[in-house]
């Protein structure tokens, strides 16, 4: 296998290609909890943001798809049957998980890459899914309040020991030095500096959050 490369693939174009897959599976998520918050009812202004962030989402498949296919990548898009409606606690777990703890990481690191990737085309579209993703951070910890105020102490509980498990199986991802040409090209931080988001939004995020520290 070539240096830089990944099953004879640049590891940049599979960086891109994991990405658009990643922000399809967004759509489907965001529109999956925009059903379900109305299969409970929720206040229509969640629904409506979850609505509005599943566009945004396709917008970010379609331009991390364009990045991926130019640097050489076929790209997979997730297929996903839609199932019933979750339970409240299901959903406030999934939404701590990837919402409060990874969404929120994404965002900060998303505004990173927009400062640092090498190409002009690619710093805008990062500026672009950097903002959106600031928002769809903002919304994941609206619907977690919401949910909160829904659940028992218990399932609370739950919910927050969820959050910090991946916590710190993020911490633990970070550990791991990006390809050089994710790096440079894409932007990606360093694991020094991904670690060093990880620990400001721990101290000044994620431990004054009710939501994580939740049993009352």
């Amino acid at each position: 296998m070539a240096p830089g490369k990944i099953d004879g693939v640049p590891t940049i174009a599979s960086y891109f290609a994991a990405c658009a897959y990643l922000e399809a599976a967004s759509v489907i998520a965001f529109r999956a909890m925009a059903r379900e918050l109305a299969a409970h009812g929720a206040p229509p202004s969640l629904i409506a943001a979850c609505k509005h962030a599943a566009m945004d989402e396709v917008r970010h498949a379609r331009l991390t798809a364009r990045l991926a296919r130019r640097y050489g990548a076929n790209v997979i898009w997730p297929r996903i049957a839609p199932g019933c409606p979750r339970t409240l606690v299901d959903m406030a777990i999934e939404n701590v998980v990837e919402g409060v703890v990874r969404e929120t990481y994404g965002a900060a690191s998303a505004l990173v890459r927009a400062q640092s990737a090498a190409r002009s085309e690619i710093r805008e579209i990062a500026h672009a899914i950097a903002r959106d993703e600031c928002g769809h951070a903002e919304l994941s910890w609206k619907i977690a309040a919401w949910l909160d105020s829904q659940l028992s102490r218990e399932d609370r509980a739950r919910v927050a020991a969820c959050g910090h498990a991946a916590i710190a199986e993020l911490r633990h991802e970070l550990a791991i030095e990006p390809a050089c040409d994710v790096h440079t090209v894409a932007g990606v931080p360093t694991s020094k500096t991904a670690t060093r988001i990880h620990a400001e939004l721990v101290s000044c995020i994620w431990a004054n959050s009710d939501v994580l520290r939740a049993t009352s």
